[in-house]
């Protein structure tokens, strides 16, 4: 027989902001083994006609279907996370 009361327990992590919980996923994937990133953002931008003197991170105002599209290789290809395409952001002085 099922335990109603036990069934409708609300747990701690029921209230957790979504933040926490996606971090609380990501560790225990972590735990889980190794995950495999996306790679060099740059070089494949490159590879598409972009050249070395563009900042690659204004692409993401200029072309933001460029770097979707590279994103979405990425994940094609099994890619588990996928970092931003910010490599030379910096705060304005």
């Amino acid at each position: 027989m099922i335990n109603p009361v036990a069934e409708n327990t609300v747990h701690d992590c029921d209230f957790a902001p979504k933040s926490q919980s996606k971090a609380k996923e990501f560790r225990k994937k972590l735990l889980e083994g190794p995950m495999v990133a996306d790679g060099a953002m740059g070089t494949v931008l490159y590879s598409k006609g972009i050249f070395i003197n563009r900042c690659f991170d204004e692409l993401n105002l200029s072309s933001p279907d460029l770097v979707k599209e590279v994103h979405q290789e990425y994940v094609k290809a099994g890619a588990e996370i996928i970092e931003t395409n910010t490599l030379e952001l910096r705060a304005p002085a």
